[in-house]
């Protein structure tokens, strides 16, 4: 006979069930009546603002600095109130501000060119018309960074909010270039709240907008990124715990060394055990994005972590349907894992398992996005459940509809077709605890028993899971399944009269062949 090849079973951890917040706001139209308005007051202001471009030009060629200090501050109080201003401001005032940002001898000046050029530049970002500003930027770039490192205490405030302004319109390799000095700052035990606070803006933007930092950078970014997550201060905390978030969902490995994994799951579960709910958010997030692409050796830690799974269930009571919906989005990528992982959510913790709540969510919440997280969570404990775990997994689901269920989300084709499995595996494993083989005509059998009785409560197989093209065959409203596992996690549904009887289900309910 020849060697066994096993199929693995179609459960994948999934990418997060949300959009991540945008930190850069969008341009919207205003209402008529307000446009109007704003409008009169850009030319109510414009005279004054063009007069003010003109004597700073004016001073600038004459050496008259004080004059030049005393406008640029009334102008960068103007357009600060009003970004519109921006559109009167040319390419030659631009300039001057460029080297404005290199007189080192005149710090008040390098302030107020900075603060004058970030609502430009965002301004313009948010028109996405950046053409006139290309040239700019990229003379911009070098100053900056020379103040972020050389600049005194309030040009290094102001750099740094520049700098996070620049960073959506600057390239992958800019943004590795100003990594060193932004993690540096970071880093030191001597930085001052308010340089922290906007060089922790600074990277977090940076890991948004450019998450496929080049390895060799990530080593400078990840203990910057680290330290913040151990502030207990809220805004540079949850700048952190989204930095990482964003690089490992941009990434599609985890980036996080093991050194610092266990420290990192202790400190995520303390920050979830908050009673700020930003916190809490921040903190989930990043916790999700650590179990979707960390190794078996990362769900271990979590298991084994004191309070994880504690405070997991208790998030599953909360009243914040967002918060439920990130720590479904969590257990389902767990349960997703191997069979011991799935073992500990089922078993769960003293105070309650956390299947029991994920079914409760799965019937009764109203909100449909959040039901199919739970459920997802539960399918993939049913694709991979062990023989000892089925009695206590079946009592817990006995008051499920399936057919409603899947009625529910039949337009996600995957989901589908993993709940099926788990309903598939749950009855083969009842039959071979005691170490009877099933055949394919036994699984013909129970597919077929499984699929006519959901049709007898909902039919739920419509046309367009019907698709010939696409691997489907029909006979009558069911479905028969040739467990052959496609590299893209599809299954390849066949209907064949013939016997394979080489084929068979061992004592975890995994599908062989010999």
């Amino acid at each position: 006979m020849e060697e066994k090849e096993s199929y693995s079973s179609m459960r994948i951890t999934r990418n997060r069930p949300d959009i991540l917040r945008n930190y850069i706001p969008k341009s919207s139209d205003d209402p008529p009546a307000i446009a109007q308005l704003l409008e009169f007051s850009v030319k109510r202001k414009r005279h004054t603002f063009i007069h003010l471009i003109r004597e700073i030009k004016d001073g600038f060629h004459n050496g008259q600095m004080e004059k030049i200090e005393k406008c640029t501050d009334e102008l960068r109080k103007m357009i600060t109130e009003d970004p519109r201003l921006a559109l009167f401001l040319d390419v030659e005032f631009l300039e001057l501000l460029v080297e404005l940002l290199k007189c080192e001898q005149y710090s008040n000046l390098q302030v107020h060119a900075a603060t004058i050029f970030e609502p430009v530049v965002t301004f313009f970002l948010c028109r996405k018309d950046v053409k006139d500003l290309a040239v700019i930027i990229e003379r911009i770039i070098p100053i900056v960074s020379r103040l972020i490192c050389f600049g005194v205490y309030l040009v290094q405030v102001k750099a740094l909010w520049l700098l996070r302004s620049l960073v959506p319109v600057i390239s992958k390799y800019e943004v590795e270039e100003i990594l060193s000095p932004v993690a540096s700052l970071i880093i030191e035990d001597s930085t001052s709240f308010n340089v922290l606070h906007a060089a922790s803006e600074t990277l977090l933007v940076a890991c948004e907008k450019h998450p496929k930092i080049s390895p060799e950078k990530l080593k400078l970014a990840l203990p910057a990124l680290m330290k913040l997550i151990e502030s207990n201060i809220l805004m540079l905390l949850t700048s952190g715990s989204w930095g990482l978030a964003f690089l490992c969902d941009g990434r599609g490995e985890m980036i996080v060394e093991d050194k610092y994994l266990e420290c990192l799951i202790t400190r995520l579960v303390d920050v979830m055990n908050d009673e700020e709910r930003v916190m809490i958010l921040s903190a989930l997030h990043a916790m999700g994005s650590v179990v979707k692409w960390g190794s078996d050796d990362v769900i271990e830690i979590i298991i084994k972590e004191d309070g994880a799974l504690l405070i997991l269930l208790v998030l599953l009571e909360e009243d914040d349907l967002y918060i439920v919906k990130q720590t479904c989005w969590i257990l389902s990528n767990i349960t997703a894992r191997k069979e011991k992982h799935i073992r500990a959510i089922i078993d769960g913790v003293p105070e309650g398992k956390l299947i029991d709540p994920l079914v409760k969510i799965m019937l009764n919440c109203n909100l449909n996005d959040v039901r199919k997280e739970a459920a997802w969570a539960i399918s993939n404990a049913m694709c991979g459940v062990g023989i000892d775990q089925i009695e206590c997994l079946r009592n817990s689901c006995s008051n499920i509809i399936w057919a409603d269920l899947l009625n529910s989300f039949s337009s996600d084709r995957l989901f589908v077709l993993v709940t099926l499995e788990g309903l598939l595996n749950i009855r083969v494993a009842e039959v071979t605890w005691k170490g009877n083989p099933v055949d394919a005509v036994t699984l013909h059998s129970f597919f077929e028993s499984i699929v006519e009785g959901i049709d007898r409560r909902d039919s739920f197989i419509v046309p367009e899971f019907v698709n010939e093209s696409d691997g489907w065959t029909v006979s009558g409203h069911s479905l028969f399944p040739e467990f052959l596992m496609s590299d893209d996690y599809a299954l390849n549904f066949k209907f064949e009269d013939q016997r394979c009887s080489n084929m068979f289900i061992d004592y975890n309910g995994s599908m062989k062949f010999c």
